[in-house]
């Protein structure tokens, strides 16, 4: 797959993934509205993180500039999917996604960002999917414990003290239909949506790499193929986003390649020097140079 390609696709997923975490399902089997407060906290947190980026520079051209605005986009309707609808826990869920998304940390290859942003976002999406079915349910609490020996008294005067309610909400914190909500569609909606969210970021991160390093192989184009070999033995692919070369000007782009080919070069003829002292070969176990060799 090409970068383009990579690229357009992800952001039809983005767009899909939006869809999916605009509307529930209601008990009469209608389409209801989420509303806007889960997409505009997303949508700032999504800001944040994009910001926070340390390997990413500005975009340089056309498709720098759709893969950043589609990794915007998909960030923000991955966070809308999973952010609470209303209430506190919308407000301590997005205090921990912040944390979890501008941190520094070393990132997945395949995504956008690391693995406990990962496993937060799944619990996230768990916690959401807890408290629309204790909602359907008409049950406006996390959870409901039982108080010991009270509650084993049968009698209606103990009931309110019977038991203990976890996290109680009302049905406008999470802004349920009037009709009520669909859990089970809406679930499935929902978890559709996640994926499409993390396979668009996916795409578009990869996309968005491999474009950047597409740049960098059209300028080692234009050098001598001998100079352009040297180059790619002292600067391999695998490591130009990890050294800087991504999202740089041309001009820049050149002159950071410049550098790391000076600064290789001297340590690689620094270690062809070390190489030759006899107590370094006799502890890497090299043959001695012969005397024709020398001469």
């Amino acid at each position: 797959m090409t970068a383009a390609a990579a690229i357009q696709w992800g952001s039809l997923l983005a767009g899909f993934a939006g869809l999916c975490g605009a509307v529930w399902i209601d008990a009469d089997g209608a389409f209801a509205g989420v509303g806007y407060a889960p997409l505009a906290a997303g949508s700032i947190v999504a800001l944040v993180a994009l910001l926070a980026r340390k390997d990413a520079g500005m975009p340089h051209d056309a498709w720098a500039l759709s893969a950043r605005i589609g990794l915007y986009a998909a960030l923000s309707f991955l966070l809308a999917l999973v952010l609470a609808p209303d209430g506190a826990w919308l407000y301590a869920e997005l205090v921990i996604l912040v944390v979890l998304l501008t941190r520094e940390r070393p990132r997945m290859a395949w995504l956008g960002f690391g693995a406990s942003t990962f496993v937060g976002l799944c619990i996230a999406l768990a916690f959401k999917l807890w408290l629309l079915r204790q909602g359907s349910l008409q049950q406006w609490q996390v959870a409901q414990l039982d108080v010991p020996v009270v509650s084993w008294v049968p009698l209606d005067i103990l009931r309110p003290f019977q038991t203990i309610d976890i996290g109680s909400f009302t049905a406008s914190e999470l802004g349920l239909p009037p009709a009520g909500l669909a859990f089970g569609p809406t679930a499935l909606l929902l978890a559709v949506g996640f994926v499409a969210a993390v396979a668009s970021i996916a795409l578009l991160s990869w996309g968005e790499a491999e474009h950047e390093d597409d740049r960098v192989a059209a300028l080692l184009s234009t050098l001598p193929p001998a100079v352009a070999q040297l180059v790619e033995v002292l600067i391999p692919e695998r490591e130009w986003g990890a050294l800087g070369l991504h999202g740089l000007s041309d001009r820049k782009l050149a002159r950071r390649m410049e550098e790391l080919v000076r600064e290789r070069a001297r340590a690689l003829q620094h270690s062809q020097v070390v190489l030759q002292h006899p107590a370094v070969r006799r502890w890497l176990a090299l043959p001695e140079p012969s005397k024709e060799a020398n001469s």
